[in-house]
C-alpha cells in the first residue's frame, strides 16, 4: 500500500462476478506500480439479475463513487475484463439505467476504458470472487450464523437446541441426511439446510449457488418444537427485548431463527402476554358515537 501521488493519473482495475464487485486503485510511474487502496462489496438481490456488461458498468459507477476523494479532478484509466465497456465513454442515445450511469461517470475525467483479459486481471478478480475452499464455512455463512447466535450469548440455550434437534423426529432425519450426503447432493435446493458445529440451520432464499456453495444467503438456526416457547420468551420477555410488538418481535426472530409456524406462534404469544395486555394500549384514534340531529320544530 502506498500514499497517493496526485501528480500522477489513477488506474482503476475492476472486476464483477455473479455476486460481487471488486476494485484495486493503483498508480504507475517511475517504472513501478503502486497500490493505493482495495474495495469490494456483494451485489444486492436485484443487482445479481444484471447481465455481465451491466455488472461491470455498475463496478465502475460504484468504484468511482467509493474512491471519489482520490479520483475527483484527476485523470483516470480503467482496466476491466469486459470488452463491451469500451463503448461507455463515447456511447450516444443510451437510455434507462445505463444513461443514468453514463451521466454519473461524466463528472470524472476518465481518459480510457481498456479491456484486459481475466487472466491479467487477477487482483480485482480475487476481490470480487474471494474464493474459499468448499470444506470451510464462507464469510456469508459466518456473519449470518453469528447473528443467530448472538441472541443468546452467555447462555446454555444453544446446547439445549442442539440436543433437542437431535431428538426431534423430523429434524433428526434432515441432520442424518446432511451428515451422509455426498458432494453431488450439495446443490439440492429441495433440502436447503446446512450443519455448522453440529447445529442445523435453514438456508433462507437458497436460489444462488456457486461452486457447490451458497452465496450471499442468510442461515437461520432451526428451532425444534420443544424449544419454541423458550425462544419466544427470550425474544419478547427478555430485558433487552423490551416486550416488543408483534411485528418487531417477528422481525427479530425471522432474521435469526426458523420454524414453520413462527408467525402464528408469535402473534398468539404476544396476544397472551399479561404485561403487554395490562400496560399497552391501542394508540389508534377511535370514532366518537354518532350524534342524532336535534329537531327544533315540526317537519313533514
Amino acid at each position: 500500500m502506498n500514499t497517493p501521488n496526485f501528480e500522477q493519473p489513477f488506474i482503476l482495475e475492476l472486476d464483477a462476478c455473479e455476486y460481487g464487485v471488486g476494485a484495486v486503485l493503483t498508480e504507475e510511474y517511475e517504472e513501478k506500480k503502486y497500490v493505493i487502496a482495495y474495495a469490494s462489496r456483494t451485489l444486492s438481490t436485484d443487482e445479481r439479475k444484471y447481465g455481465a456488461t451491466e455488472r461491470e458498468a455498475l463496478a465502475i459507477v460504484w468504484t468511482t463513487k467509493h474512491f471519489r476523494p482520490y479520483l475527483e479532478g484527476n485523470k483516470i484509466y480503467v482496466r476491466s475484463d469486459c470488452k463491451a465497456l469500451e463503448w461507455m465513454r463515447t456511447a450516444k442515445d443510451v437510455i434507462g439505467r445505463l444513461a443514468r450511469w453514463a451521466m454519473k461517470l461524466s463528472a470524472y475525467q476518465i481518459e480510457e476504458i481498456k479491456y484486459r483479459p481475466g487472466k491479467l486481471n487477477a487482483n480485482a478478480d480475487s476481490l470480487s470472487r474471494n474464493p474459499l475452499p468448499d470444506d470451510i464455512v464462507n464469510q456469508h455463512e459466518v456473519s449470518t450464523i453469528e447473528t443467530a447466535v448472538n441472541l443468546w450469548q452467555n447462555t446454555n440455550i444453544l446446547k439445549d437446541i442442539k440436543e433437542e434437534q437431535q431428538a426431534d423426529p423430523k429434524l433428526k432425519q434432515i441432520i442424518k441426511f446432511l451428515e451422509t450426503k455426498t458432494t453431488t447432493d450439495s446443490n439440492d435446493k429441495r433440502n436447503p439446510h446446512i450443519l455448522v458445529n453440529g447445529l442445523l440451520y435453514k438456508i433462507k432464499n437458497s436460489n444462488i449457488h456457486y461452486n457447490q456453495r451458497i452465496i450471499g444467503e442468510k442461515h437461520l438456526l432451526v428451532i425444534p418444537k420443544t424449544m419454541q416457547d423458550k425462544v419466544l420468551e427470550w425474544a419478547h420477555d427478555h430485558p433487552t427485548a423490551g416486550h416488543g410488538g408483534q411485528q418487531k418481535t417477528l422481525f427479530r426472530l425471522t432474521t435469526r431463527v426458523y420454524w414453520g409456524s413462527m408467525k402464528k406462534d408469535v402473534f398468539n404469544y404476544i396476544s397472551a402476554c399479561q404485561a403487554c395486555q395490562q400496560f399497552k394500549y391501542n394508540n389508534a384514534p377511535t370514532a366518537s358515537p354518532m350524534q342524532l340531529h336535534a329537531v327544533n320544530e315540526p317537519w313533514h
